[in-house]
């Protein structure tokens, strides 16, 4: 097709155009420049994929990561809405509650790049254990500051019986007053982690420095978090600042 007739065509549906490109990333950010032109193709409107290039950068479209996150089914994201929607009417400041949480940290190498001379094959080997070393850790937070937090082993499988315990010794005595926080302490030098005991020594530092001003600085970011569900209609947002 002559060029003249390709710039005509693009003039005249220009506007069908911007909104397919629109539609398009708004469905699926990982569309290419070719998969818009396809589905223009299928309205009869042919643009090149360097046009549409063009145009997706005048709209505000920039290339990014693609940030990975957990499905959440259409149901949970109702009751996300629903729940983050009501607490918002009710101004809740969650002042009386103690959020807890469980994650696994393991050691591991996962360095991306590295810099070697030419010709030398061997400087970006890495060893990786073919069962890193790992922890489960539970804890909790408040406005009063943390509970006491559990390192288990990572061969650990935490059934009812065991959570049950983790309550009894960690959070129990938290609530019930008897167990004195951790008092605040400056942030220490940053260690290097080479073995499953620096792992549960770092964790157990990081941890003192959560005092209670730490604490109640992430619950009252609460707020601004059930704001971006609200605004994505229960999907997943940013949990950054």
């Amino acid at each position: 097709m002559p060029s003249t007739i390709c710039a005509r065509l693009v003039s005249v549906h220009y506007d069908d155009i911007l909104l397919e490109i629109e539609r398009c990333y708004k469905s699926n950010s990982s569309a290419t420049s070719q998969d818009v032109a396809n589905r223009l193709r299928t309205r009869g409107i042919v643009v090149s994929t360097s046009h549409i290039r063009r145009l997706r950068h005048r709209l505000g479209f920039e290339k990014t990561t693609t940030k990975y996150c957990h499905t959440i089914r259409d149901s949970n994201k109702l009751a996300r809405l629903d729940f983050c929607s009501e607490m918002l009417a009710a101004g809740m400041a969650f002042s009386d509650c103690v959020f807890t949480d469980e994650c696994t940290v393991q050691i591991d190498c996962s360095t991306k790049y590295c810099f070697v001379k030419r010709g030398d094959q061997y400087s970006r080997m890495r060893s990786r254990a073919k069962h890193p070393a790992k922890v489960h850790i539970w804890g909790g937070i408040s406005v009063r500051g943390t509970t006491q937090f559990a390192i288990l082993p990572g061969s650990s499988r935490i059934d009812s019986e065991l959570y049950c315990r983790i309550l009894e010794r960690c959070y129990l005595p938290f609530k019930s007053g008897v167990y004195n926080v951790f008092c605040f302490i400056s942030c220490l030098r940053k260690r290097g982690v080479r073995n499953l005991d620096d792992l549960k020594v770092a964790i157990a530092q990081y941890w003192k420095t959560l005092t209670p001003e730490v604490c109640t600085r992430y619950i009252r970011g609460i707020k601004k978090r059930m704001e971006r569900v609200v605004e994505q209609e229960g999907r997943n947002i940013i949990e950054g600042r």
